[in-house]
């Protein structure tokens, strides 16, 4: 049996051993762990880790694992990412989530190692952050993976931003060009001067005098136009790159129906006789 225990600082200045389960100085663990004889720190502050810590311990009857610091697990696993060759901007990302924010936080909240994080640690870090909700859903799914990465390394036995749920995201949607807007804009492209790219799309949309001009209108049109002209959904999906119909019918749906409106109108020219008669009675 294990027992744990905190070996005071100097500067804490408290004495008893089984006092202050709150207190921040490094926790102990004396005891056997099966037929071996333990007495070594844990590298832990919280006392709820260390107790979980030594459950597992008396479970697997074995002293297992590691303790990594949040600052070694956070290079770590910016190492990794750097050796799956992500993209500069996704690598940009992950250092001013972990390195400067994480990393940041943990240490205004005394928490020093990795396996000391809880889901209520999660929230809180999560509530810290500023900026759109799709912005803090994105960070999350980031910071799911980043412990997802620890809990592959033994470095903990949980991920806790597993069950944080996402934020409420309620996006506007692009609308597609109208058919004027998009004549509007392809006449512009005569008088249209040089910039840069999104600079020059703005002078586009005001000189051929499209309100909420944006470049993901464009796609919208595209796939808009798909559709109007009977195009399968299972065919624009595909050419729009979406990873199942669900998110392109979410995205379309308006259109979509009107796809069915017009397979309808179609369903009528073919009968017309028998469609009169239904509508009459």
């Amino acid at each position: 049996m294990l027992s744990p225990y905190r070996r005071h600082t100097k500067a804490c200045g408290r004495k008893k051993r089984t006092d202050f389960k709150h207190c921040p100085c490094p926790i102990w663990v004396q005891g056997m762990v099966g037929t071996r004889k333990v007495r070594q720190a844990l590298n832990l502050t919280a006392w709820t880790a260390a107790q979980k810590l030594i459950r597992e311990w008396e479970a697997v009857g074995a002293v297992t694992g590691e303790s990594v610091t949040v600052a070694d697990a956070v290079a770590e696993f910016l190492a990794d990412c750097e050796a799956r060759k992500l993209k500069p901007g996704t690598m940009r990302r992950l250092r001013l989530l972990l390195e400067k924010h994480l990393v940041g936080w943990a240490g205004d909240n005394r928490i020093r190692f990795i396996a000391e994080f809880r889901l209520t640690d999660v929230r809180e870090f999560r509530a810290s952050w500023n900026g759109a909700a799709i912005t803090a859903a994105k960070k999350l799914e980031r910071l799911r993976g980043f412990f997802r990465f620890c809990v592959q390394s033994k470095w903990m036995t949980e991920n806790p931003a597993a069950d944080v749920k996402p934020p409420k995201i309620d996006a506007a949607p692009t609308l597609p060009f109208e058919e004027e807007e998009w004549q509007r804009t392809l006449a512009a492209l005569d008088t249209y001067p040089d910039n840069k790219w999104r600079a020059r799309l703005a002078k586009l949309f005001k000189l051929a005098k499209v309100e909420g001009g944006h470049p993901h209108r464009f796609r919208d049109t595209f796939a808009v136009g798909l559709l109007r002209a009977g195009v399968p959904l299972e065919s624009v999906s595909i050419l729009l790159g979406h990873s199942s119909v669900r998110v392109t019918e979410k995205h379309y749906s308006p259109w979509v129906k009107s796809r069915q409106a017009k397979l309808e109108e179609q369903v009528m020219g073919t009968w017309p006789d028998a469609c009169r008669l239904r509508c009459e009675a």
